[in-house]
Order: structure tokens, then C-alpha cells, then sequence
């Protein structure tokens, strides 16, 4: 017998019998067994962490990933009360600063309208191509600019059948007769051509 020079050794298995399944024992399996997670006695800051990832939105996986909680305990952190109550905390943090921060580039965008608007109207020295630009800008902020569309034209010359032809009829309006050479050409190895049409 070759000593084990990895992992644990294996115990025997021991099976007791206790008595026959009946249906009333079925009936139990459906029932509350009263197990209960343990509730936080003291948030640390690895519950801080958690809370804040699952604040933003994030799966139980990649709070696992940026937490190293396992994402079986998050399941049940996530059950805990203290520990609910923490991440809506957090959620309602974000959803504030945010709210904050979209009034805050409202303000500033709206004075920096209304200045460049008073600059507009007292420099009389502004070029018109830079008043151009600002109408574009301002046109095409507020949904206004002008739509470009690709039209994808195919043109097929088909040159080397065209000069053949000519010369044929060239040749009978002269009275002579002229070799004809059969030109045979792929239309589809033709290049496509491709212009942009602006909208008027």
C-alpha cells in the first residue's frame, strides 16, 4: 500500500437506520425548519464595500469578484434587514448625487448659453464663418442638423460591349467589315459607387 501524499484520507462511511419513510415524513419536508441566517451584529467595512457594489447594480458574481464574498453568503447578507437597510442607504446616496450632478450641468449649461448668446449680440467683430459654427452647433444640439445618406448606385459601363457595338456600326455605315472581338464582362466585378447626397 503506497503511502498518501495528498488530501485528506477517506473516512468510512457509517449508515444507521432509524426507522421506515412514511408519507407523514414527506409532508415535513415542505414545512419551515426554523434555520435561520445568523443577523450582522456589526457592519465592518467589507459589508460597506458590498453594499455599495450592489447599490450601482451589480450581480451577486461580480460584487464576489470586487468583495471576495462568496456569492452564496451575499444571497444571504442580501436576506439580512440591518444589512438591506445599508445598501438602500447607498442607493439612495448615488441616486442623490446623481440627481445633484444633472441640476448642477443644467445650471452651467444654460449660463453658458446665455453668455455666449450676450456675446453673440455685442461683438459685432465675430466672422460669420464663426457665427456659422455656432448655428451648427446649436442646430444640430437641438436636433436640427443636417441628415447625410449613403446612395449606394451601381453603375455597370460595360465599355469593352459598347466600343465593340460602335465599331460594328461603324463599320456598316463605311461598308467594310471589321473582326469582332467578344468581350465578355462580370457586372458583379464591377466596383459600386458611393456618393453622399446631403438632404435639401
Amino acid at each position: 500500500m503506497a503511502p498518501r501524499t495528498r488530501g485528506r484520507g477517506i473516512s468510512p462511511t457509517k449508515v444507521e437506520v432509524i426507522g421506515d419513510l412514511t408519507t407523514a415524513d414527506l409532508a415535513l419536508l415542505a414545512s419551515e425548519r426554523g434555520i435561520k441566517p445568523v443577523p450582522i451584529k456589526a457592519l465592518r467595512d467589507r459589508h460597506h464595500a458590498l453594499a455599495r457594489c450592489l447599490a450601482t447594480g451589480m450581480s451577486n458574481a461580480e460584487a464576489s469578484i470586487m468583495t471576495g464574498y462568496d456569492p452564496s453568503r451575499i444571497s444571504v447578507l442580501k436576506a439580512d434587514t440591518t444589512f438591506k437597510a445599508l445598501v438602500e442607504d447607498y442607493r439612495s446616496m448615488g441616486d442623490a448625487a446623481q440627481a445633484d450632478f444633472v441640476e448642477r450641468t443644467n445650471v452651467l449649461t444654460l449660463t453658458t448659453v446665455n453668455r455666449l448668446q450676450e456675446l453673440v449680440e455685442d461683438d459685432d467683430s465675430l466672422s460669420p464663418s464663426t457665427l456659422l459654427e455656432i448655428a451648427k452647433f446649436s442646430a444640430d444640439r437641438t436636433g436640427h442638423a443636417p441628415v447625410q445618406r449613403n446612395v449606394n448606385l451601381n453603375v455597370n459601363a460595360d465599355l469593352g460591349n459598347r466600343l465593340q457595338a460602335a465599331r460594328r456600326r461603324l463599320a456598316l455605315a463605311q461598308g467594310s467589315q471589321v473582326l469582332e472581338a467578344k468581350v465578355i464582362r462580370d457586372p458583379r466585378a464591377l466596383p459600386d459607387i458611393t456618393l453622399d447626397l446631403p438632404d435639401v
